[in-house]
């Protein structure tokens, strides 16, 4: 599924709805701490190729520069 994406302007913003990442990693990152867990380790969650690269700005390998939320995750699939 084709999803719109709208610019980023801040790392807890997802790229492609611009509602919140509630990326634990930047929020670990922001504080001073390194060992955060995030909801995007889940297994079960799929990023696929597709969905990256709807990312604008997405860096060299596809990956993108703010975190894309779970909502728009499990509406790829």
């Amino acid at each position: 599924m084709k999803i719109t994406s709208v610019p980023s302007k801040t790392p807890s913003q997802c790229p492609l709805c611009g509602n919140n990442n509630h990326c634990a990693q930047m929020t670990e990152v922001a504080c001073g701490k390194n060992d955060a867990s995030c909801w995007c380790f889940n297994p079960e969650l799929k990023f696929s190729t597709a969905l990256l690269l709807q990312v604008p700005n997405a860096n060299d390998f596809g990956q993108p520069q703010a975190c894309i939320c779970e909502v728009c995750v499990k509406k790829s699939c």
